[in-house]
């Protein structure tokens, strides 16, 4: 994944991931792409939409920030067959000339084999048409949504040791803040026996000796709770230098 402006630049006006990181690596830029003609950028492995796109007459680019959300809803994989190691290109399901809707609902993250197929019309064949398509595009944000709350709970279900990477403090703070009463949690109770918390719930022990498993398993039902209130972000990329204005 990523955040490079070169690389988004690129796939905003409907250039492949793996083409967009090529040009990148081999230093090039938007506006040195623009100084080519349409025929050298077809050379080059751009589609004619993508070329006619960068050169500056054709369909906008996608918005940045609607881009990216998108890209993410997906895990930047195709929502048709979500195989993770092929590249994408982010489509539009209704098309851009007849729709003028660059919206995150308008769009899907398909390969280059299903965004051919959502081209292209078969007489014998289930056609990919829009509705098939918005469906496959739901059921899959809808799975994606779950999935990063998933592993962060299993992963708290390996090894009591592991939690010593989580902020308790924080879990609690955001349990409060959700409305959630901790104390009707299973394993509260046994919690507070060994005094592992207090009588509101707040924890106050490490994982140290035979309580560990308890608090634990206390702490694991607070963050299952937790998250399934909450969304899980990805906000690593805000962090890349190239993202940083000033």
């Amino acid at each position: 994944m990523t955040r490079n402006p070169t690389e988004l630049a690129l796939i905003a006006r409907g250039v492949d991931i793996a083409l967009a990181r090529q040009l990148r690596e081999e230093r090039w830029t938007l506006a040195k792409l623009q100084q080519h003609s349409l025929q050298q950028l077809i050379a080059m492995g751009l589609t004619e939409e993508a070329a006619c796109s960068i050169r500056g007459n054709g369909r906008p680019p996608i918005p940045v920030d609607v881009l990216v959300k998108t890209l993410f809803a997906n895990r930047w994989v195709c929502c048709v067959c979500r195989d993770v190691s092929l590249p994408v290109v982010v489509h539009h399901i209704e098309p851009w000339a007849k729709s003028r809707d660059h919206s995150q609902y308008n769009l899907a993250v398909l390969c280059s084999i299903h965004h051919g197929e959502a081209h292209t019309t078969h007489s014998l064949e289930l056609n990919l048409t829009p509705d098939r398509l918005k469906a496959m595009k739901v059921t899959w944000e809808k799975e994606v949504e779950c999935l990063d709350p998933l592993a962060i709970f299993k992963s708290t279900q390996l090894m009591a040791c592991q939690w010593w990477y989580f902020n308790h403090l924080r879990i609690f703070e955001i349990a409060g803040e959700l409305g959630v009463d901790v104390t009707q949690l299973d394993g509260f109770q046994s919690a507070r026996r060994a005094s592992l918390c207090d009588e509101e719930g707040y924890p106050s022990a490490r994982y140290i000796g035979a309580t560990a498993l308890i608090l634990q398993r206390y702490m694991t039902n607070m963050l299952k709770v937790a998250l399934g209130y909450a969304r899980v972000q990805n906000i690593s990329d805000d962090l890349d230098r190239g993202t940083i204005s000033g």
